[in-house]
């Protein structure tokens, strides 16, 4: 159920949702005012609660925007870890083990599910903007 289901629209005002109305409108304006996307720009945006040595590489890996492969000789621990973490963040990742030598090497990937999310993303953030922006009387009294 939406706040102003059902209710008119002085009922709604009543409800001193306007400061909260505005600053999610300056937050999803903001959003939409950033440039998408480049399609040479491979950047994760994570921040893995982890701080350990290996967390601190894969979080420089991930935030490079030229870097679309990492391969790093880690045993069999260590690889495991790093796992768990791009598992745990659902980053569009793989992650596969090169089983010769040792340590064996684990290679990353980022994956064009990037692209795939962030213009989903844009696409939401730009939906969401619209509805709020087309109440804006309900919450303020004012149109736009």
């Amino acid at each position: 159920m939406q706040c102003g289901e059902g209710r008119e629209p002085d009922d709604t005002r009543a409800l001193g949702l306007g400061t909260l109305y505005e600053r999610v409108v300056a937050r999803l304006e903001s959003a939409m005012a950033a440039p998408p996307r480049r399609s040479d720009d491979w950047s994760i945006a994570c921040r893995l609660r982890c701080t350990c040595e290996l967390c601190v590489e894969l979080a420089a890996f991930l935030s490079a925007s030229g870097r679309q492969k990492h391969a790093w000789p880690l045993a069999k621990e260590r690889r495991q870890h790093v796992h768990s973490a791009i598992d745990s963040y659902n980053l569009p990742v793989s992650h596969t083990t090169l089983r010769r030598g040792s340590p064996h090497t684990l290679m990353l990937e980022k994956l064009p599910a990037l692209f795939e999310r962030d213009a989903k993303l844009r696409k939401e953030l730009q939906a969401q903007l619209a509805a709020l922006l087309g109440r804006r009387a309900e919450f303020l009294g004012v149109s736009r």
